[in-house]
């Protein structure tokens, strides 16, 4: 049976992001579970600053899930290392 680590809602998928700003690299350590929750945990090097770090963050993620910039949106976490991205297909 193949579970998928997207939740499905239409055409929206949602995931949930795990972020460290600040960091000396932009990395993607990839998929972790985090209590009950399976997270994408990344760094970027942009600080949490006006934006800055969301922006680096949903630049990071279109370039690891393979799909355009304008496909993503900033649900839930502005001001949080925890994240909420939808993602339209």
């Amino acid at each position: 049976m193949e579970t998928s680590l997207f939740s499905p809602q239409e055409n929206l998928n949602f995931i949930k992001v795990w972020v460290s700003p600040g960091a000396k690299k932009d990395h993607i350590y990839g998929w972790v579970k985090r209590k009950e929750e399976v997270l994408l945990k990344l760094s970027v090097r942009q600080p949490p600053e006006h934006g800055k770090a969301n922006e680096a963050v949903l630049e990071l993620v279109s370039d690891f899930l393979k799909v355009p910039k304008s496909s993503l949106c900033l649900k839930t976490g502005l001001q949080s290392r925890l994240k909420g991205i939808t993602v339209t297909r």
